[in-house]
Order: C-alpha cells, then structure tokens, then sequence
C-alpha cells in the first residue's frame, strides 16, 4: 500500500516542486558538509579555508565528501550523529541523483522503493520528508557548532 502511494505522489503533478525540494534540500545539507570539512582541515583560517573550498571541495563527489566526512574525529556522544547523517545522505544521494538526472522522479521509482529510508522519507509527504531533512540539518549544524569551537582553540 506505502508503495502504490509513494508511486502515485511521484507521478502526479507535485514531480517538479519535489524535485526542486530535494535539490534544494540537498545543496542546503551538502553546504554543511563542506563546511565541517573545511573546519576540519583547514582550522578557521579564512585564507586557507577559501582556497579549501574552491580547489578540492569544489571537485569533490558528494559521495566523497561523505567519504571523508566519515573520517572525521568527533567525540563519543558525537558518533551517532555522524552515522546516521552518512547513512542518510549516502540514500539521499539517490535520490538527489534521480531529482537531477532524471527526466522523470518516475523514472528513479526502483531505486527509491527498493530503499527503505527513501520510502519513510516519502511515507507520509511532506511531513515526513520535513521532519528526516529537519533532524539531519540540525544534526550538521550541531556537529559544525562543535568543529567551529574546536578551531577556535
């Protein structure tokens, strides 16, 4: 039943203003990523943290970003944190990649029903979709908070 709605919400007229949602949403969350990258290896120096961004993060796969987002040290009860954020944005990933690729979000309904944390994003629209990049936005802003004090030291 999830499954046939979820097909129907992605071939009714909503497609476009989903599709910009989840660009939008995934610029918005990547813009986190990079910036705890940045804090992290480059220690809230401006110079260096804009050479940073416009050199290596700039070429960067979001799937390399998470990749060494997943490398980075935080404390114990900041663990949690990190693995639900990479796991979400490694499925989120997919979805951003049918949003933008795909002439149709019909054309990705495989991927997305065959994954289960795609299918709770879109079990409950908007709400649920709201609510999951609401918990993870704020989960990166808590995490680079903590790397901007860090820098600070």
């Amino acid at each position: 039943m999830l499954k046939k709605k979820i097909m129907e919400l992605l071939l009714s007229n909503e497609q476009e203003n989903i599709r910009n949602k989840i660009i939008i949403n995934s610029c918005d969350l990547e813009f986190y990523l990079d910036s705890i990258i940045s804090l992290h290896y480059c220690h809230n120096d401006e110079d260096i943290i804009f050479d940073f961004w416009d050199r290596i993060l700039a070429n960067l796969s979001l799937k390399n970003k998470i990749d060494i987002f997943k490398k980075i040290k935080f404390p114990n009860e900041c663990e949690n944190f990190q693995k639900d954020i990479c796991k979400f944005l490694n499925d989120f990933r997919i979805l951003r990649n049918i949003a933008a690729h795909q002439l149709y979000l019909s054309d990705g309904t495989n991927k997305i029903l065959n994954n289960q944390t795609l299918l709770n994003l879109f079990s409950n629209y908007p709400n649920s979709y709201d609510e999951k990049i609401s918990k993870i936005r704020d989960m990166l802003k808590f995490l680079f908070k903590y790397k901007f004090k860090e820098s600070k030291k």
